[in-house]
């Protein structure tokens, strides 16, 4: 593991005087590392990642980013409230996209 963070928290933990602190905060990383893919909260939902393969709309040469997906799902509860899914998936092309 040559990660920036994974080295970042070695260090930190190297720098902890605190002998009862050390090995707790040493467990807790490690528990981190190892959660199963399920648990970790920055993967794409399974329906983003059946996008990958599409094909992009056609665009101009200096386009920032495209629009793979527009997907507005209205719910109408039983107690009369209304419930609104959004859905929108842009593939970035350059850096600038990003904003």
């Amino acid at each position: 593991m040559n990660s920036k963070l994974f080295c970042s928290l070695l260090v930190f933990l190297r720098g902890i005087r605190n002998p009862r602190l050390g090995p707790l905060l040493s467990l807790l990383t490690v528990m981190l590392l190892f959660l199963p893919a399920a648990a970790r909260p920055a993967d794409a939902p399974q329906w983003m990642h059946a996008l990958v393969s599409v094909p992009l709309p056609e665009h101009d040469e200096k386009t920032n980013a495209v629009l793979l997906l527009a997907d507005d799902t209205f719910v109408v509860q039983g107690n009369g409230k209304m419930k609104r899914i959004e859905r929108r998936v842009y593939k970035i092309l350059r850096p600038d996209g990003r904003y």
